[in-house]
């Protein structure tokens, strides 16, 4: 967050930034960044497509944010009164820009894509862009200054830093004023205070300092030179994790533990406690220290040392299941479930506890809705597992179409189903939906398979290698309707590795190790079956398979995944991923046709 006089702006994956009174937390104002309230599945949670991911920067009395994942649907920059939230300025542009592409000689419409921190200064404000440097704004008006993507396309990083003339970001230092290298600064963690820059070096920090200097040219000439000279160098007994200055100290994080060290005398640790987890962000103000960890723990510390802090089990507040609870039995093990009601929060809980269902329920009242977060924010389920949305045409309108596995229609208070027909096709899904409640309808037993709708069901989209599936459904704009990450390795996409393969609601996709299902309307992992080595590369280089001179090594039917590994056929069955066959071939293992 970035905090302002007396409140804290934060932005949300809803789209959202947040002012919230620092008291107590209050709402003060919130703005979104999209006029549009589109919703996608992101991670295995309901965001909004423009989720803020730019977070906030305060300068001169203005809060700047920034909104959007993917250009082509569209980023959001906005600069807003700190006091009020009114609009100072948007930047809705940047999305669709006309640009040199990171390959040269390419050049596209694309964009920039926020992500990290913004930073700002007297005329500039600095975008983060993940994997890319950062997009430079004139603070004042929004307009876009430079970004130079083509030409740095081995620089970037969503972490960034101001430190003396220049904007550090992906191991470079560039400078404010045009965005040109002038040299390189080694990768985070590191911090600036005044003319120094603190950097981790590996098991260490080393302290440098901003000098003027001369160094020659590529012709040989003196020219005049500002870069960083070593102060001297702090040796530690673990790789640093996070950095910050705070007073006389510099905090550092690790695995499993965080420490004060008095650099500015004789540089010892002078305060360390034990973190369960590796500290991931530092902040201090005020006098008290926060760190964060992986294991989502926030720590504060304050005042003189004391032995140990309390254990993360001792301040959580999830609950476990319980022993005697009588969990219920759904229908389905894996994927969405769409609440019509969100009244009966046991049983939201007990879902989310007992199965890998993701929820989302709607309240009918803003009292209910309250309740039921508050509850189930208790339980430690919120948000994570649940979301619980106000029962309104415009957000049922915004859900992704067909993304729910099963449908619980009907109130609590009446049973009767506020749902209409029209919008239980569209958010159901079309090949295994189930809904139960006031209404019972399956889809698995009768798939509602739209005759338009193409398969791609072998490398070259099927056995006649047509290299075309058919579909008459799919029209430009494409739009993302959900993303994720599993841990499930494929190749490198420069690697020809194989191409998905797509049949009635069914994602197969080829790893580097195994095979992977996943369902194709709301990105949920289905299965993996484990073949060690089965897209094993053959030159070191980019994970390279060279599916496009051997073909591919997997193709589908209606209810089966066919697997070509050494001398066998594996039948995987499509709805389990179980081994069901295998086919050896006929002919001798050395014979000359196989």
């Amino acid at each position: 967050p970035a905090c302002w006089q007396d409140r804290a702006f934060v932005v949300s994956d809803d789209g959202h930034l947040y002012a919230l009174a620092l008291a107590d937390g209050r709402l003060l104002w919130k703005h979104v960044a999209s006029p549009d309230h589109q919703l996608v599945l992101g991670n295995g949670r309901l965001i909004s497509r423009w989720a803020a991911r730019g977070g906030p920067v305060v300068f001169d009395n203005t809060v700047y944010y920034a909104a959007g994942i993917w250009p082509s649907d569209g980023v959001f920059v906005h600069a807003l009164d700190c006091q009020t939230g009114d609009v100072v300025w948007s930047q809705t542009d940047l999305g669709t820009l006309e640009m040199d592409q990171p390959h040269g000689g390419a050049r596209a419409e694309s964009g920039i894509a926020p992500q990290g921190y913004l930073l700002a200064d007297e005329k500039h404000l600095y975008i983060p862009t993940g994997r890319a440097v950062p997009a430079v704004l004139d603070r004042r008006t929004g307009k876009l200054l430079y970004y130079h993507l083509q030409r740095n396309r081995d620089i970037g990083g969503s972490w960034t830093l101001l430190a003396d003339q220049f904007v550090l970001n992906g191991g470079a230092a560039f400078r404010r004023s045009d965005g040109s290298v002038a040299g390189r600064v080694g990768l985070p963690p590191m911090a600036a205070r005044g003319n120094d820059l603190l950097r981790a070096t590996g098991r260490g920090i080393q302290v440098d300092r901003w000098a003027d200097g001369q160094r020659r040219d590529r012709k040989g000439k003196l020219v005049p030179f500002r870069g960083l000279q070593t102060d001297r160098v702090i040796e530690l007994d673990s790789p640093v994790t996070a950095l910050l200055v705070a007073d006389r100290d510099v905090v550092c994080g690790f695995a499993g533990k965080i420490s004060a060290i008095d650099f500015k005398a004789q540089a010892n640790e002078w305060w360390h406690a034990p973190i369960e987890g590796t500290v991931l962000g530092l902040a201090y103000g005020d006098g008290v220290l926060v760190a964060t960890t992986d294991r989502g723990t926030v720590y504060a510390f304050a005042g003189k040392p004391v032995a140990t802090p309390s254990s993360p089990a001792a301040l959580s507040r999830r609950s476990e299941p319980s022993q005697d609870a009588q969990s219920p039995t759904p229908p389905i093990q894996r994927g969405y479930v769409l609440a019509e009601d969100a009244a009966d929060t046991a049983l939201l809980r007990e879902l989310a506890n007992s199965s890998g269902l993701h929820v989302v329920a709607f309240a009918h009242s803003d009292n209910q809705r309250k309740r039921v977060r508050r509850e189930l924010q208790e339980a430690g389920v919120y948000g994570t597992r649940i979301a619980v949305l106000p029962f309104e045409k415009e957000l049922l309108d915004a859900l992704p179409r067909h993304f729910a596995n099963w449908i619980i229609a009907g109130r609590a208070d009446h049973g009767e189903t506020a749902l209409t027909d029209e919008q239980i096709d569209r958010l159901l899904h079309p090949t295994r939906g189930i809904v139960t409640g006031t209404l019972t309808r399956s889809t698995l037993e009768s798939p509602r398979l739209d005759p338009d709708t193409g398969s791609w069901t072998h490398q070259w989209a099927d056995s006649g290698n047509t290299v075309c599936s058919n579909d008459q459904r799919v029209r430009g704009q494409l739009h993302v309707t959900w993303f994720g990450s599993f841990d499930f390795a494929t190749p490198n996409r420069h690697g020809q590795g194989p191409a998905p393969l797509c049949h009635r609601g069914y994602l197969v996709v080829g790893g580097v190790d195994g095979i992977a299902c996943v369902d194709a309307y709301n990105g949920t992992l289905l299965w993996t079956y484990a073949i060690p080595g089965f897209l094993a590369d053959y030159d070191g280089i980019h994970h390279d398979v060279g599916v496009g001179e051997t073909g591919g090594r997997f193709c589908m039917s209606d209810d089966a995944v066919f697997v070509a590994w050494e001398d066998e056929c594996l039948k995987l069955d499509l709805k389990t991923g179980k081994c069901v066959a295998r086919f050896r071939t006929p002919a001798a293992s050395d014979a000359g046709n196989r």
